[in-house]
This record gives structure tokens, C-alpha cells and sequence, in this order.
């Protein structure tokens, strides 16, 4: 299959060229990285091509995917994702770490659920200071809760852009298994 894709170019304020780019695209999921390589003035060298190279990920393994999309996978259903590709990827060690990162990921909301569930089953039918207890348990859930939202965000994305980021206190544990 073969993607034709039009690049506008800017240059200040004002439009300065256009180009079209012609992308192979080989195999399924798309994962690779492009590169575009131009001259330092786009206005004087507007005859000379955009050269784009596709470098895609090694794929290693059992899932036949590329890294990047087998890590990303791993994290975007914590827990069972990085259960499942723990399971099935034997070879690699960048999915292998991001599986066990979701792992830990999945085991951390479980627990705040748990633990949040528990407080609001005893606390519920408390008179006089069970309410406050509750809105005080809700609240720090709350922001457990965002904290672990932006982790996840951090982990997914640095997973499909195939880096290599430890989760801030886990990451060094996770790496131990290793």
C-alpha cells in the first residue's frame, strides 16, 4: 500500500512550499518511524523531493508485533494486558518491563477500589463522623486516582514511542526482575 501525503511547509508567517511525500507502508500494525530530511531553506531548494525512510521496530517474540506496539498493549489494560503478553512474550525485555509495569499499574487501582470499598462498607452507617470519613475517603481516592491517570498516560505513551520509562518508586522494583 502506498500513502501519499501532501506537507505544507512554513516558513514565518507565510506559506513557503509545498511537497508531496510517497510512504510504503509494509505489514500490519502501522510502527514504524519516519524521518524527513530537507534542505535549511525550504523557499531556495523547492525542486528537491522530501526523502522519507521508514525504520520500522524489530519484532521479537511469539506476538510477531513490533515492540512498541506489543509494550503499548501490555499498558493500555492494566493488569490483564500485562498478564496476557507476559505470558505469551518470552524474548523481549522492553515488552517484558512494560508488562510487569502494568502489572504493578493494575494491582495499584485494584487495591485503592478495595480498600476505598472497605472504608465506605464500615463507615457508611456510622452516625455523626461516618460522613466526614467518607468525603474524606472519596477525596484522597480522588487524587490517587488523577496521580495514577497521569501515570498510565505517561506509561502508555512512552511505550508506543518505544522508550524506556520506570514508573517513579516501581520502576526500580520492576526493573530488579529482570
Amino acid at each position: 500500500m502506498i500513502l501519499e501525503a501532501e506537507i505544507t511547509l512554513w516558513h514565518g508567517a507565510k506559506e513557503s512550499s509545498q511537497r508531496r511525500a510517497f510512504l510504503t507502508l509494509e505489514g500490519w500494525p502501522l510502527a514504524f518511524e519516519s524521518v524527513f530530511r530537507m534542505s535549511e531553506d525550504p523557499v531556495e531548494s523547492s525542486s528537491q523531493p522530501v526523502v522519507v525512510e521508514s525504520r520500522p521496530h524489530e519484532t521479537i517474540g511469539a506476538t510477531n508485533l513490533p515492540s512498541n506496539v506489543a509494550a503499548g498493549l501490555s499498558v493500555l489494560i492494566p493488569l490483564f494486558g500485562g498478564i496476557g503478553l507476559l505470558l505469551f512474550e518470552r524474548k523481549d525485555r522492553f515488552v517484558r518491563f512494560y508488562a510487569l509495569q502494568s502489572i504493578v499499574l493494575g494491582v495499584l487501582l485494584g487495591a485503592a477500589f478495595l480498600i476505598l470499598s472497605l472504608v465506605q462498607l464500615i463507615f457508611q452507617h456510622v452516625p455523626l463522623f461516618g460522613g466526614a470519613v467518607l468525603w474524606a475517603a472519596e477525596f484522597v481516592f480522588g487524587v490517587y486516582a488523577l496521580i495514577w491517570l497521569g501515570l498510565y498516560i505517561m506509561t502508555f505513551a512512552q511505550a508506543f514511542l518505544g522508550k524506556v520509562w520506570a514508573i517513579p518508586y516501581l520502576g526500580p522494583v520492576v526493573k530488579r526482575y529482570f
